[in-house]
C-alpha cells in the first residue's frame, strides 16, 4: 500500500495490521509480524495495544538500532521518599553490556545453516518517551506513555569457513503483543530476509525502478506488473530446469532461485503458447502533430516529513 506523503508510516502500518488479522479470521496460533528497523515499534506498539485496549491478538517483532537505550520498571516508592513518582529505573542501553543484567529467558541451539544460537531477553523495558516524541504523536496526551516490550538479543555463530574464519552477527529485536517461544522469533526474523532478496530481485533482474514515470497511480500499475511476473517465474518453477551458466553452481530442482528460472523461461513459451498475436511489420506512426504545443512537466513541491526522535 502506497503512503501518501501527508499520512503517517506507523499508523498506517497498523491499520494494515488490523485488516489482515480481521482477514486471517479466528487462527489457533497468532499471528506473527516481523518489520525491519524503518518502523518504530513504540508508536506500532502503542496504537495496537494501548491506544485501542483490548488490542489485537497478534505478536509484533521489530528489529532495533545497536543504539538505543531502554529503562527498566523504578519498583515502588521507598517509604518516607517523597516528590514524583519516578517513571524510569535504571537503564539498559543495548551498546552497553554493563547495564543489562541477568536476562529473564534464554535460548541455545545449533542450526545446521545458521550454527550456534543464543537468544536472550528481558522483559518489561520501555524507552523515554517525550511530547515531540514520533512527530508529536504524544502531545496532546496528559502524560506521555509508558509502552513496555520484551527486549530479545540474538547472536548468531557461522560456521567455520574453509580457511577457518568465523562470522558472528547480532540481531536486536522489540517484542510486544502474545507471549510466543525465543525459537520462533529468532527464526522467524531470518525469513524476513527473504522478501529483502525479492525486492532485489525485482529492481535488479525484473526492471522495478527502471521506468522513468511522474504519476503515483503509473508507479501502481508498473508495481503491480512486476508482481505478475514474479508470480510466473513462482509457478513456472517446477517445470524449468533454467539455463545455467559456466560459472554459476549447479542447483537441484527444487532449489532454482527466480533468476534462474527467468534464465529458462523462453523455453517454455514453445510449450505454453502465447495469448498475444504475431507482430505485424507496418511502418512507423506519424507521432505528435506539428505545431502541437508542448509546455514542461508540472512540478510539486518537496514535501518534508518530521524526523523520528
Amino acid at each position: 500500500m502506497r503512503v501518501p506523503p501527508d499520512a503517517d508510516v506507523a499508523t498506517q502500518a497498523s491499520e494494515q495490521i488490523r485488516s489482515c488479522i480481521d482477514r486471517l479470521g479466528p487462527t489457533d496460533t497468532p499471528p506473527l509480524f516481523v518489520l525491519d528497523a524503518g518502523y518504530d515499534p513504540v508508536a506500532l506498539s502503542w496504537l495496537l495495544w494501548q491506544q485501542d485496549n483490548p488490542g489485537p491478538r497478534a505478536t509484533l517483532l521489530v528489529r532495533l538500532r545497536g543504539d538505543r537505550v531502554f529503562y527498566r520498571d523504578p519498583g515502588p516508592r521507598p517509604p518516607g521518599k517523597r516528590g514524583p513518582t519516578a517513571r524510569h529505573g535504571a537503564k539498559f542501553t543495548l551498546a552497553d553490556p554493563t547495564t543489562w543484567g541477568p536476562p529473564d529467558a534464554e535460548h541455545h541451539t545449533h542450526d545446521p545453516h545458521h550454527g550456534h544460537v543464543r537468544v536472550t531477553a528481558w522483559h518489561r523495558l520501555h524507552p523515554a518517551l517525550y511530547s515531540q516524541s514520533a512527530g508529536g504523536r504524544y502531545k496532546h496526551l496528559p502524560r506521555t506513555p509508558i509502552v513496555e516490550a520484551t527486549i530479545i538479543r540474538v547472536d548468531i555463530e557461522n560456521p567455520p569457513r574453509r580457511n577457518g574464519a568465523t562470522n558472528t552477527h547480532t540481531l536486536w529485536l522489540w517484542h510486544t503483543g502474545q507471549p510466543t517461544d525465543l525459537d520462533t522469533c529468532w527464526r522467524a526474523y531470518l525469513r524476513r530476509f527473504d522478501i529483502e532478496h525479492t525486492f532485489k530481485h525485482a529492481k535488479t533482474h525484473l526492471g522495478w525502478l527502471a521506468p522513468t514515470i511522474r504519476h503515483p497511480e503509473q508507479a501502481d500499475r508498473w508495481t503491480w506488473l512486476i508482481l505478475t511476473a514474479l508470480t510466473q517465474l513462482r509457478l513456472a518453477k517446477p517445470h524449468t530446469t533454467g539455463a545455467r551458466l559456466p560459472w554459476q553452481p549447479h542447483q537441484p530442482p527444487h532449489r532454482l532461485t527466480p533468476s534462474r528460472v527467468r534464465s529458462g523461461f523462453p523455453h517454455l513459451h514453445a510449450i505454453i503458447g502465447t495469448p498475444a498475436q504475431p507482430r505485424k511489420n507496418t511502418h512507423p506512426g506519424p507521432g505528435r502533430p506539428k505545431g502541437t504545443p508542448r509546455g514542461p512537466a508540472p512540478r510539486h513541491p518537496v514535501i518534508k516529513k518530521p524526523q523520528k526522535r
